[in-house]
């Protein structure tokens, strides 16, 4: 039996027996919202660490974003849970959710739902943006390891400034 906003016997049974309420299927869908949010949070967090080069947020960050991945993947195994009684399988995916539960679909599942879409794309942006960044930063170091390359194979005494020479093309020696 699905009750959809209607209060049951207190202890998720009616006399026809057990009761799925589609609140605890709306709120478990918050939760994930939350951890998505969290998530977010930590990429932005990890995105800054990239920029200013600093090791220890990236790696501080790094642990964080496992911590809410894995806790996110215990909300989503709820979630499952909670769709495996309405659905013929808990594998039934959220947009499926208006088949599934036909009248019994209600304003605050859509709407949780909708949350849930959007805090993903959210978090896909943040991970696209993080990305870009570790690009630009491996390029920067290439570039570096290049010219630090260039300046040992004319010699293994090379100053800081033959290798700035080297990566740049700009000689800051005065001398030359």
């Amino acid at each position: 039996m699905i009750v959809t906003e209607a209060g049951t016997t207190g202890h998720g049974e009616t006399e026809a027996g057990p009761v799925f309420d589609t609140r605890s299927l709306a709120d478990a869908i918050k939760v994930e919202c939350r951890l998505l949010r969290e998530l977010r949070d930590v990429l932005k967090r990890q995105g800054k660490g990239i920029v200013h080069d600093d090791l220890e947020a990236i790696d501080e960050t790094i642990v964080a974003a496992h911590r809410v991945m894995h806790t996110l993947g215990e909300a989503r195994r709820r979630r499952r849970a909670l769709l495996g009684f309405l659905a013929p399988t808990e594998d039934t995916r959220l947009d499926e959710l208006d088949a599934a539960l036909g009248p019994h679909m209600t304003s605050r599942l859509v709407s949780a739902r909708a949350r849930l879409h959007y805090e993903a794309q959210r978090v896909a942006r943040e991970i696209e943006i993080n990305c870009q960044l570790l690009s630009a930063a491996l390029d920067r170091e290439d570039r570096f390891i290049r010219g630090l390359c260039a300046a040992i194979s004319t010699g293994y005494r090379c100053s800081s400034r033959e290798v700035i020479a080297a990566q740049s093309g700009v000689s800051i020696d005065p001398l030359a």
